[in-house]
């Protein structure tokens, strides 16, 4: 049983220097392939667990049962705080994955947020040049300057005008809520 224990123990200690490895890499190159690591190390870890859960209970059933081939008991209870051990490494590793798979998360949310950020921008800045476009792109009888022979060019003049004003008033208050101070 000791052997086992300690194949246990080079085992986890091989998984801890993979989460080692993926700890370092998570933030600076994340990517695919590091999180199907990262799951094939949770997936590892869990398959260990209920190894090493099974033979704490084998360890604890031979260490309580009456039969005349064990003589020595006593070399019982060392194995089994060795197995506690064990499997306290392997649930702190546990928590250390899942707390990795977090931080990936989180920087991919945060990345999400940035790239939704520019395009509400965008999308503000556009807003009341593409509402004027589209009251003028109505068919009805009396529109503003329609009937004028500069009105296109005093209309497209007015949409450049306010794209730029807003973008001015972005840019001097760094506000994502600015066009309703354009209004």
């Amino acid at each position: 049983f000791s052997d086992v224990i300690k194949d246990f123990e080079d085992s986890l200690e091989k998984l801890e220097d993979e989460a080692d490895v993926l700890d370092k890499n998570i933030l600076k190159i994340p990517n695919q392939n590091l999180i199907n690591q990262l799951f094939t190390l949770k997936r590892s870890s869990a398959y260990y667990r209920k190894a090493i859960y099974r033979n704490r209970d084998v360890l604890v059933l031979l260490q309580n049962m009456e039969t005349k081939f064990i003589k020595k008991k006593d070399d019982f209870g060392p194995l089994a705080i060795e197995s506690m051990q064990i499997m306290d490494i392997e649930e702190l590793l546990k928590d250390r994955l899942s707390n990795l798979l977090e931080v990936h998360l989180s920087n991919t949310s945060n990345k999400l947020n940035e790239t939704m950020k520019s395009f509400t921008v965008i999308a503000s800045l556009l807003l009341l040049p593409l509402l004027i476009s589209g009251i003028y792109g109505m068919n009805f009888k009396f529109i503003p300057l329609a009937e004028n022979y500069n009105g296109f060019y005093i209309i497209i003049g007015i949409m450049m005008m306010t794209f730029e004003k807003c973008s001015l008033i972005k840019f001097y208050t760094h506000s994502s809520i600015f066009f309703v101070i354009a209004i």
